[in-house]
């Protein structure tokens, strides 16, 4: 399957930017250190070939993984507030 990716912005840097600042909203006042978006080919049977892996860093640099069963030009607000939803819980 091919994937979309923006001429003006092969890596992503915008969308990827954007995604941070949608997170850093979601997961307040929870502050993570970093977050880490990537796109990343998926082995799992029931998803496309491309994966979408969010790593939140926090300051004691306990990292938590979330993965998205799509690619990164796919994801929506609503699919990291279903990922997100018990973070810090």
């Amino acid at each position: 399957m091919a994937v979309f990716k923006n001429p003006n912005d092969p890596e992503n840097i915008n969308l990827i930017s954007t995604l941070e600042l949608l997170i850093r909203e979601i997961i307040v006042p929870n502050n993570p250190e970093e977050i880490k978006i990537t796109e990343i080919d998926c082995a799992d049977p029931g998803c496309v070939d491309k994966a979408t892996k969010i790593e939140v860093i926090e300051s004691d640099s306990t990292t938590v993984v979330y993965m998205l069963h799509k690619p990164l030009v796919f994801v929506k607000k609503s699919d990291l507030e279903n990922a997100l939803k018990n973070y810090g819980k």
